[in-house]
C-alpha cells in the first residue's frame, strides 16, 4: 500500500493564512524504487503548483520524505524556479526522473540530517519573521 501524508505550515500574519512551509511524507523502504520517488518528486511540485497563489514570502520550502530520508526543495516567488530542477521522463529509455541522491539527508541522523532540517526551518523563521 503506497499512501502520502502532506503537511502545510501557514502563517496567519496580516489575519490571514499564507503557506510557509510543508512536508510530504512517503513510506520507507520504497525509496529504492524508480516509482516510489517519482511519484513522491511529482506530488512535490503538484503542492508548490496549489501552494504558489497564496505566498506572500520570498521562498517557499518542502521536505519530501521517504521514510527517514529527505529531500529539500524550494521555490522562488520573484524568479517561479523550483528546485531541484524537473527531470523530464525519456519516452523511449526508463530514466530516472528523481535520483535517489535528491533523498540524501536522514532525520536520524544527528550531525548532517538534524543540520540540514535546522538550516530549512531556521531560513523559514527569517523569512517570516520579515513579514
Amino acid at each position: 500500500m503506497d499512501f502520502t501524508s502532506l503537511f502545510i505550515v501557514r502563517s496567519t500574519r496580516l489575519f490571514t493564512k499564507h503557506p510557509v512551509f510543508f512536508i510530504g511524507i512517503k513510506p520507507g523502504g520504497r525509496i529504492s524504487e524508480l516509482s516510489s520517488r517519482g511519484a513522491a518528486d511529482q506530488q512535490m511540485r503538484e503542492s508548490f503548483e496549489c501552494l504558489a497563489k497564496d505566498l506572500i514570502i520570498p521562498k517557499l520550502f518542502g521536505l519530501s520524505l521517504i521514510g527517514s530520508q529527505f529531500a529539500v526543495y524550494e521555490y522562488d516567488r520573484a524568479s517561479q524556479e523550483l528546485m531541484p530542477p524537473e527531470i523530464t521522463r525519456n519516452s523511449r529509455i526508463l530514466n530516472d526522473t528523481a535520483p535517489e541522491s535528491r533523498w540524501a539527508h536522514d532525520f536520524l541522523d544527528a550531525g548532517e540530517g538534524e543540520a540540514k532540517f535546522l538550516e530549512v526551518v531556521q531560513s523559514v523563521k527569517t523569512l517570516c519573521d520579515a513579514l
